[in-house]
């Protein structure tokens, strides 16, 4: 009996640990439009997150990339491409991304705004081709709150504990 008991405690403390943990990130979804260039007209997206517990929400600030995920072109960039990525903020609130990234057939970049979000865009040249410019359109992902997973862990450690009868 002691022994479930240490058990149930000690996987209550993983559980509000890993809540914890995982609070802090921030996951993001863009859409790219591309306005001008030899591309004009195509839709790309992607995804990109970052950890908020630094973020102090005063002034200008700057927080390194957790992920990054872009398919341009046939081609997938990720943080490899860019290890310096980041997201700007001003005033706690999002202004976009900075990255960039080239290789032998294109060179990509995503560019903060100065004020707001709205301002952020993205730029690319295809070479040989030339090059244009899109706008950008960035949504947060929805993540389940963590009380309701803990309720829902607690929940099943409950059901799998009970004796059969």
């Amino acid at each position: 009996m002691k022994s479930n008991i240490t058990s149930h405690g000690t996987l209550f403390a993983l559980c509000l640990t890993c809540a914890t943990v995982d609070a802090a990130t921030v996951p993001y979804r863009f859409d790219v439009s591309l306005d001008s260039g030899p591309r004009n007209g195509a839709l790309y997206n992607g995804t990109f997150s970052y950890d908020d517990a630094a973020l102090s929400g005063s002034g200008d600030e700057y927080l390194s990339l957790d992920s990054f995920n872009f398919s341009f072109e046939g081609t997938q960039l990720t943080l490899a491409e860019d290890a310096f990525a980041e997201a700007a903020f001003y005033d706690g609130a999002l202004l976009g991304i900075s990255y960039n990234a080239t290789n032998t057939d294109f060179s990509v970049s995503f560019t903060p705004g100065f004020f707001d979000l709205s301002e952020a865009y993205f730029a690319y040249d295809l070479t040989g081709e030339g090059a244009g410019f899109g706008s950008l359109t960035v949504t947060a992902v929805p993540i389940p709150a963590a009380l309701p997973l803990l309720l829902t862990g607690l929940g099943a450690l409950g059901f799998f504990s009970r004796r059969p009868g």
